[in-house]
């Protein structure tokens, strides 16, 4: 016959008891720490993809301001032959004016998004959102230019117009170059991988000035 000693069962049940609930606290944190990984790098991946957007429409809102310029020239040029006068259409004011305020827009987004990023990783990469709005200030300096039917339009203001043209162009190239890097090397930091754009196939070609407009032109006072 087997002797049962109570206080030895007792001390077996609280010993298993304490097992299980260090199992479960242990599962718990697991599936609690292994939640926080993905949801911390889908904010990541998040952000990157975020990083991309604004990058094609700062691209776009410069070739926008430089498309100006030229064509500008090009008609102040041809109506000063005619011996017109040249007046530039409100539709592009009121379209640089609204790629400001969304480009604006989207950064500030991008901004609160790369500070949750840098605060979940411990200020790890605590230069993420300066590094961000560096590269992003020289789009917003080319898309500043929104008074443009106030400016004057005659041939003695081709070379002021030629000078902007030079700036935009620059200015464009300077941001898409800055971007592009920043963009890489950020994915490159956060998730370990360096994009490819060849392979992204980003169209940032236009052809024509109404490829930019995305304004209802009937609105236009």
């Amino acid at each position: 016959m087997i002797n049962f000693d109570l206080n030895e069962l007792g001390q077996l049940g609280s010993m298993l008891s304490g097992i299980a609930t260090c199992i479960a606290v242990f599962v718990a944190w697991k599936a609690k720490n292994e939640w926080f990984s993905e949801n911390h790098f889908q904010l990541k991946n998040q952000l990157v993809s975020n990083m991309l957007d604004v990058y094609m429409k700062g691209v776009k809102y410069c070739e926008f301001q430089y498309s100006i310029s030229g064509l500008t020239i090009q008609a102040i040029q041809t109506c000063y032959k005619n011996g017109e006068e040249f007046k530039i259409p409100e539709e592009w004011e009121k379209q640089a004016v609204k790629n400001l305020q969304d480009f604006d827009n989207e950064l500030q987004r991008l901004i609160k998004q790369s500070l949750i990023v840098e605060s979940l990783n411990n200020n790890k990469h605590k230069d993420l959102t300066n590094r961000i709005v560096t590269c992003s200030n020289r789009a917003i300096h080319l898309l500043q230019y929104t008074n443009l039917t106030n400016s004057e339009f005659n041939i003695d203001t081709v070379e002021k117009w030629e000078n902007r043209y030079s700036i935009c162009l620059d200015g464009k190239m300077d941001f898409e170059e800055a971007m592009r890097l920043e963009i890489k090397s950020i994915s490159n930091d956060l998730l370990g991988m360096s994009l490819n754009f060849e392979w992204l196939n980003l169209d940032t070609n236009f052809i024509s000035i109404e490829q930019f407009l995305d304004i209802d032109t009937k609105s236009v006072n």
